[in-house]
């Protein structure tokens, strides 16, 4: 099998080409392991590995150069704060603060 990669301009979407003679169970596989990668996120807990969707995910940070993500599962519960916000206190009873912009989607 040969592989072709040619890198592109940010502005032009991204995509991959199949051409096969035939759609076996092999080429089907490797398209399911494509749409599985496209919009998912794999992170590490401990010793466990987890694949998540990324619309699962509800917040980033980066601490230390360690990536945190938390998902919906993870908020405890959300209380007014100050100027309009809220604070979001977290399974691990860290608390974050909710920009004002997301205020009317919670």
């Amino acid at each position: 099998m040969k592989i072709s990669i040619k890198e592109i301009p940010v502005e032009e979407e991204e995509e991959v080409v199949i051409r096969c003679h035939e759609i076996d169970e092999d080429m089907l596989s490797l398209i399911q392991k494509l749409k599985a990668q496209q919009n998912s996120l794999t992170g590490i807990s401990g010793e466990e590995i987890h694949r998540l969707r990324l619309q699962e995910i509800y917040y980033f940070e980066v601490v230390d150069n360690k990536s945190f993500f938390y998902c919906e599962d993870k908020i405890d519960f959300i209380r007014p704060s100050l100027s309009g916000r809220f604070e979001a206190v977290l399974g691990n009873k860290e608390s974050v603060l909710v920009s004002r912009q997301y205020v009317l989607s919670l």
